[in-house]
């Protein structure tokens, strides 16, 4: 025979449902208690942030002050001014560099009796001149002595002839240039080194 009861009593039902309850109970608790104190800590935060952003606007403004908005204005001025002359100055065109060669290149027994420029036709422009010299051996001289040049390119001669009535061969010239023979910039380089070594 059993010696205890087979269902439980009363009392025993009461202290197992309540040991049950009364962890919920405080799980439940302690989750509030978080949950009261993260909603607490986000306002902080919120008001932390905003009293932060205020403060910094503030240094922000005074920042902007410290620089003179007419100063700054002054020199936004004066840069657009010289991108404009930087523009200007890229577009410039200056055939000193030409006349420089030719009168340096030139052989005394040569000389042209047509000059015509085009700035189309290479990165330089195109050149077409038409000459008389002292023979042929002249021109073959002068032909080499302007196609050794590397700012001269493609250079050709053609049409040469004899002149019956002076004796003077003559030819026509054509090339295309380079930029450093018509280039501002270039040109302005070349001198500014050129007073830089003496």
């Amino acid at each position: 025979m059993p010696k205890q009861p087979v269902v439980a009593a009363p009392q025993q039902r009461r202290k197992q449902s309540g040991i049950g309850a009364g962890l919920i109970g405080i799980i439940s608790s302690v989750i509030f208690v978080l949950a009261l104190l993260l909603t607490a800590g986000v306002f902080l935060y919120e008001h932390f942030l905003t009293r932060r952003v205020a403060s910094l606007e503030t240094t922000l403004a005074e920042a902007r002050e410290a620089f003179e908005p007419a100063v700054i204005e002054e020199l936004k001025r004066a840069d657009a001014r010289m991108r404009a002359a930087a523009a200007l100055l890229a577009g410039h065109r200056a055939e000193t560099p030409l006349f420089r060669l030719l009168e340096d290149e030139t052989l005394r027994s040569v000389r042209y009796t047509l000059f015509a420029y085009t700035a189309a036709g290479g990165p330089g422009g195109k050149l077409k001149m038409s000459g008389e010299a002292r023979g042929f051996r002249a021109i073959a001289l002068q032909a080499d002595a302007l196609g050794n040049h590397p700012e001269v390119i493609n250079p050709v001669f053609s049409d040469l002839d004899q002149n019956v009535e002076n004796g003077l061969a003559t030819f026509d010239f054509e090339a295309q240039l380079g930029k450093k023979l018509t280039d501002y910039g270039a040109m302005i380089e070349s001198e500014a080194e050129g007073t830089g070594r003496q």
